[in-house]
């Protein structure tokens, strides 16, 4: 997308914020399939101006993005043994809000936090909490499974986490891993992921400073 394009919402309400930050003020929403126009753009951001009502603020761009078209179909109904899974579908399409917990929107940990809750798990609400939790052990990329949870750092902070959905498959000619997630980034969504040989993440083709950090799993799964 480039400026002085217009841009449809792809999700079903999504903050526009008043800086390229989910930390900043929340001025207004947008809704699913509401035109935008699109002013400027810094890093992954978009200022948009609403054509409807003439609010300006920043989009992330993934509100904007189309769902990838995953070589593999996952379908809930492939996961009858793994109750977090199941309950993370009917999770999916929700906004990302930042600091979200609700069905209103969820950011990363939130989601996760809401999954172990429905579960009967006292789950800790933040990333750095979570990875420490005590219902977690650490696998190897190699040995992961459905429903571990993933961990991703930068400059070495947790700062984002999800489900597996698949075991990762192994490229012999890149050295690479890919399996998929569920996740909540710009929306709640089924992720393409792909790690390298210095751990580092590819997500939805889009590569960036996240690595991984730890693969997890639940005591009870063993």
């Amino acid at each position: 997308m480039k400026i002085s394009e217009s841009a449809i919402v792809k999700v079903s309400v999504c903050g526009i914020f008043s800086r390229p930050t989910f930390k900043s003020e929340m001025v207004t929403q947008a809704l699913k399939s509401e035109k935008v126009k699109l002013v400027d753009k810094k890093n992954n951001w978009f200022k948009v101006y609403l054509v409807k009502d003439g609010y300006t603020g920043w989009i992330h761009e993934m509100y904007f993005s189309d769902s990838k078209i995953l070589k593999q179909t996952f379908k809930p109904e492939m996961f009858t043994d793994f109750p977090i899974i199941n309950k993370a579908f009917s999770m999916l399409g929700v906004p990302y809000v930042w600091g979200g917990r609700s069905s209103n929107g969820y950011d990363c940990s939130g989601l996760i936090q809401t999954l172990m809750d429905s579960l009967g798990y006292q789950f800790p609400r933040d990333t750095k909490d979570q990875v420490k939790s005590k219902y977690l052990k650490e696998v190897s990329l190699i040995d992961s499974l459905e429903s571990d949870i993933v961990f991703f750092e930068e400059n070495s902070i947790v700062t984002h986490v999800g489900i597996l959905i698949s075991k990762p498959k192994f490229s012999k000619n890149s050295s690479d891993y890919k399996f998929y997630i569920i996740h909540s980034s710009g929306t709640v969504k089924i992720s393409e992921l792909i790690i390298d040989r210095d751990m580092y993440a590819i997500i939805d083709d889009k590569s960036n400073e996240v690595k991984l950090h730890k693969i997890m799993r639940f005591y009870s799964n063993e």
